[in-house]
């Protein structure tokens, strides 16, 4: 790619794309209607929906545990977003993350590259002639069709090749797949709840079989950013069955919510919305990046009174902080859960994303 353009991408990327910490420290867009969508917005079609789409900002993202028959644990993250800007060319970032807690480790790399090559993929025609999706960087990809999907990448020490097999219907948030995005406008969000994981972990040149569970998120839409402030989003994947999607967008002034989702997942895959003031989500310790200064919340506790549930959520490891080099600083790492839904006690994996905590200047 001529420099030129990768300068241009990256002014294009620290001005406008929601992407996990690239929220400019200045500016606001102006409030959008309280008032829900137009009609003419369509629902979510599955399988069409799962390839990319001819919009500004999309992303398939996968976060998960896995576990060897020796009893290691680890996290892993491995996301792929696409850009699209007026007549340049797709752009694609991917960022590849491994939690190794027995080490008590964490280790990050990051990919860019423009494919021009894709545009034919990116129209409706091409979605209903060819459901599903597959994307690559280099060495790194995803791919995937109605549940059944392959991560592969790697990295100095570690390396992935994983097959994802869903065990419950997607969850269209919101009942539609259409959310409301603050004053970013709307998005399109479903998630894949709970994956059943196998496939071979290369742990420090030694190839490890592993198993383990895992989620995916595939969002889109016209949207750029949510100037200024932040959001904490949470996975939770409990025993019991059932899984919980928090979801918090931050004001930049007050540093308060103003748009918050919270879906549930029953163990036979029914998707309930939790209405706006029937969950809570009470910050109970933070934790100071020696690398960028950010101070993250490190603890938390979920309420939601009608669920009869209160979970208790901390990091596995206190460092699971990405600082990339095109100026996307956030925090995505794996979780426990322990607490009691309905009177009985339960216990969960689960994965934070932490955004908007990074100084000026540091993200």
């Amino acid at each position: 790619m001529k420099p030129a353009l990768v300068a241009l991408l990256a002014l294009l990327l620290l001005a406008g794309c929601r992407l996990p910490g690239a929220i400019p420290q200045d500016g606001r867009l102006p409030e959008t209607p309280a008032a829900g969508p137009a009609a003419p917005f369509p629902h979510v079609r599955l399988p069409e929906d799962e390839g990319p789409h001819d919009r500004l900002t999309e992303w398939w993202y996968y976060t998960g545990h896995l576990d060897t028959a020796e009893g290691s644990e680890f996290g892993f993250e491995l996301v792929v977003f696409q850009i699209l800007r007026g007549r340049l060319p797709p752009f694609y970032l991917a960022h590849f993350a491994i939690s190794d807690f027995g080490r008590g480790e964490f280790h990050y790399q990051e990919r860019s590259e423009s494919r021009p090559d894709l545009l034919p993929l990116l129209t409706e025609a091409a979605r209903r002639a060819q459901p599903g999706f597959q994307l690559s960087l280099g060495d790194w990809s995803i791919a995937g069709r109605e549940g059944t999907d392959q991560l592969r990448a790697s990295m100095p020490g570690y390396a992935i090749d994983l097959t994802l097999v869903a065990t419950k219907p997607p969850a269209l948030h919101q009942g539609s797949g259409l959310i409301r995005y603050g004053q970013a406008g709307y998005s399109y969000y479903y998630s894949r709840t709970r994956l059943a994981v196998s496939g071979t972990l290369i742990d420090q040149g030694v190839a490890r079989p592993v198993r383990g569970e895992a989620w995916m998120d595939h969002q889109w839409g016209d949207f750029i950013a949510l100037l200024g402030g932040g959001w904490d989003w949470f996975s939770l994947q409990l025993d019991d069955g059932s899984e919980y999607m928090v979801y918090e967008i931050r004001d930049q002034t007050t540093g308060q919510p103003y748009d918050r989702f919270a879906t549930r997942i029953d163990p036979d895959g029914t998707t309930h919305d939790l209405p706006v003031d029937g969950f809570s989500l009470e910050v109970t310790a933070r934790w100071q990046s020696p690398k960028s200064g950010a101070i993250y919340p490190a603890g938390w506790v979920v309420r939601a009174p009608s669920e009869g549930l209160q979970l208790q959520l901390a990091p596995r490891l206190a460092d699971q902080e990405l600082v990339t080099t095109s100026g996307v600083t956030y925090w995505e790492g794996a979780i426990a859960v322990t607490g009691e839904r309905a009177g009985r006690p339960v216990r969960g994996r689960g994965y934070a994303e932490l955004t908007g905590y990074a100084p000026a200047g540091g993200s």
